[in-house]
């Protein structure tokens, strides 16, 4: 059960390509892996990131003084917080926007992964597939929009990364913006070209 990382060579997550425009790229890293398969979605991480948010802002005292176990264990920050960051990390970058120049739509990405392929390599680290992410998507924006919010409000009653949460506040506002703008909220995404979902 012991292997290195997958999907950390330069071409996979640090070079995402788009589908229908594979020269476009982006650096889509951390973030969690759904089910088994080797692909991430902004929509299934909802339950997820909401119920460990949910979880430390119930019982903060227990969450603050237990460790995980994790490579970010001994820090000042509460291990659930650091875990829940290491997805809401990868959701970020899964959004058309920048903070920075508050250039970008606001919507976000609704998956990345590696294209229609069933087969399983093993072990994993030797997967040398591309990685691919598809467009943005209303569902995904919404569902991405509650996560960062959620995490801000979090992290700013912990007393955590300041920073950060400014930064959560102002990308949940931009992508609700661009969920409220959508004409059509009922909008269907996934074509399946991404493995499963």
């Amino acid at each position: 059960w012991t292997d290195g990382a997958w999907f950390d060579r330069p071409d996979q997550e640090y070079a995402v390509k788009q589908l229908d425009n594979p020269g476009n790229t982006r650096s889509m890293p951390k973030g969690w892996f759904d089910a088994g398969d080797p692909n991430k979605y902004v929509t299934f991480a909802i339950d997820a990131v909401h119920n460990l948010l949910s979880t430390y802002d119930a019982y903060p005292e227990f969450w603050n003084a237990f460790e995980l176990n994790i490579p970010e264990s001994g820090d000042t920050v509460p291990d659930i917080l650091d875990e829940v960051r290491w997805e809401t990390d990868w959701i970020e970058s899964m959004q058309d926007y920048d903070p920075a120049t508050e250039a970008g739509t606001g919507g976000f990405y609704q998956k990345m992964g590696i294209l229609n392929d069933v087969s399983y390599i093993s072990p994993p680290s030797t997967d040398t597939r591309d990685r691919w992410f598809n467009q943005l998507c209303v569902s995904s924006t919404i569902t991405g929009a509650s996560m960062l919010a959620h995490a801000a409000v979090t992290y700013q009653r912990a007393g955590i990364w300041p920073a950060k949460v400014a930064e959560l506040q102002a990308r949940a506002a931009k992508a609700w913006d661009y969920y409220v703008a959508a004409p059509n909220k009922d909008e269907r995404c996934d074509d399946g070209r991404i493995e499963a979902g």
